[in-house]
């Protein structure tokens, strides 16, 4: 699959979360590049911090599409500190952002990931053209 049918995918599971009353601040596809690792689609709020386990497996159960193919993930940023979460900083870091109106805070310190660091070198060279 190509990254555009996974936003497809995102865009369809953010109107449900929206319907629900819960929607995603940023939205990640992790695993995408890695050939051992299924892809999945990660969704983050701090508003899911207050969910536990169950209730966020309850909100990707909702938004999961059609066969167990690829896994959607609900994290909140503090859930992402946590070590033995399925998604890391690091997962998160190679990922590949789909979606965020703003940077993502961890624990009070702004996280890119790497095509965010790599769009802001692009970025800066033009500039300095």
């Amino acid at each position: 699959m190509k990254v555009h049918d996974f936003v497809l995918m995102a865009k369809k599971a953010q109107s449900t979360l929206k319907s629900a009353g819960m929607p995603a601040e940023h939205i990640y596809l992790v695993g995408y590049s890695d050939p051992k690792a299924i892809p999945s689609l990660v969704f983050i709020s701090s508003a899911y911090n207050k969910l536990d386990l169950y209730h966020r497996s309850q909100l990707a159960s909702l938004i999961q599409q059609g066969p167990l193919k690829f896994n959607f993930f609900i994290a909140g940023t503090m859930h992402l500190l946590n070590s033995r979460t399925s998604v890391d900083r690091d997962q998160l870091y190679r990922a590949v952002k789909i979606y965020g109106n703003h940077p993502l805070i961890i624990n009070g310190f702004e996280y890119a990931s790497k095509s965010d660091m790599d769009l802001i070198g692009q970025t800066q060279s033009e500039l300095t053209i």
